[in-house]
């Protein structure tokens, strides 16, 4: 194998102790997403992601170590450390002037259902001088059904101090709409499984349709994520969805990149151009299409032990690549990939993030990746990429 491969997380073996050396050399890092009102663009809100700055692999996937976390408890001090981060850049923004909106934050089961939970998080906002109403936390339903009585107190002992809840990815657990009438929900969140290709998949489309018109009978808001393109923006509107999430109005960014955001009073929808940055683009070009196997890890949807499979690369660079599968994937899916063109004997690993995809000519799916990767490491890629292009490129 290409000398790549240390790029990789499963070869590092990436553990409980190296989790706990990055939450206290401080290498999770808070990055936030814009919320925006479907009709008038206007910024309503973030969402508040945390991403691993590995001094070795570079941005490591939270599909690579959030499942670590969970297992073994350290999601609760990952938790505490995002609340806590969110609550110090609210305060500096406050102290630069810039308008205050309000932050989403995921909370993890383990650590909703944690006894001093509620008592923390008022602690937290009466330390940085803040009003509840600025977070909403974002919980799963795996939070709600570990022990429904805890979970009530919670939520409603939450609410008593100004922050909001939202059910995050609903839609896709079996009790999803019972929640909507047991619990003391402000908003869901429709998972964006739904939203891809909502304009051509009747079924996306009739059950979107239904949750957002049901959710607006009962008062609750609506935020449809990852919306990318035009189409499922026009869609939304149409069915008057309050507030949409996707790349389409931007990707995850440092909190000094998302102050230009702050500062405007409409966000618009990026061209096409720009959110499929490298589509034509990539360092080096090939002049034909190349197959190659491709093995995914770190992929919900794929069964363990998942055999490669083959695809046609269409253009890539240390960046990233563009290519062309049968496969279903959704925008925003970190994973590993695993790369063995036919006629070479090497491979390459690297991490990425799929951040376009639409239909090809030829009825599968172009899709666009983002390679995660330090400067440092991009130009470590460069020379074996060019080993490639000897024959390809």
């Amino acid at each position: 194998m290409i000398s790549y491969d240390y790029f990789t997380v499963q070869e590092k073996g990436i553990g409980v102790q190296d989790i706990w050396e990055a939450l206290a050399g401080g290498h999770f890092i808070t990055y936030y997403q814009p919320i925006v009102e479907t009709e008038t663009g206007r910024l309503a809100g973030a969402e508040a992601l945390v991403r691993w700055k590995h001094h070795e692999l570079g941005s490591i996937p939270p599909s690579q170590f959030i499942k670590i976390a969970e297992d073994t408890g350290l999601i609760i001090h990952i938790g505490k450390r995002v609340i806590r981060k969110v609550c110090e850049q609210l305060v500096a923004w406050r102290k630069e002037g810039m308008p205050l909106i309000p932050v989403s934050i995921n909370i993890s089961a383990r650590q909703f259902s944690q006894k001093d939970f509620v008592r923390e998080v008022r602690l937290l906002l009466n330390e940085f001088q803040l009003q509840g109403r600025l977070l909403i936390f974002e919980i799963a339903e795996t939070s709600l059904i570990r022990d429904e009585a805890i979970a009530a107190k919670n939520l409603n002992e939450l609410k008593r101090i100004g922050i909001k809840i939202y059910s995050d990815r609903f839609g896709t657990g079996h009790s999803s709409l019972s929640y909507l009438n047991s619990f003391p929900l402000d908003g869901i969140k429709i998972d964006r499984s739904f939203i891809e290709n909502i304009s051509r998949e009747f079924d996306n489309a009739v059950i979107t349709s239904s949750l957002i018109k049901m959710s607006r009978s009962l008062g609750i808001n609506v935020i449809a994520e990852g919306v990318e393109t035009e189409e499922e923006l026009e869609f939304l509107k149409g069915q008057n969805c309050p507030q949409v999430q996707g790349f389409l109005f931007g990707q995850p960014c440092s909190a000094e990149e998302f102050e230009s955001l702050l500062l405007k009073e409409v966000v618009t929808p990026i061209k096409k151009d720009k959110i499929h940055p490298g589509t034509h683009t990539y360092d080096i070009k090939i002049r034909y299409p190349f197959r190659c196997e491709m093995a995914l890890t770190g992929y919900s949807a794929a069964p363990p032990q998942q055999e490669p499979i083959t695809i046609e690369i269409e253009n890539m660079g240390p960046g990233g690549l563009r290519f062309v599968s049968n496969l279903k994937l959704s925008v925003g899916q970190e994973m590993v990939y695993t790369f063995k063109p036919e006629e070479l004997e090497g491979k390459i690993q690297v991490a990425g993030v799929v951040i376009w995809s639409e239909e090809s000519p030829s009825g599968n799916r172009q899709y666009g990746v983002h390679f995660n990767l330090s400067n440092d490491q991009r130009h470590c890629l460069a020379p074996l990429l060019n080993q490639y292009s000897k024959m390809y490129f």
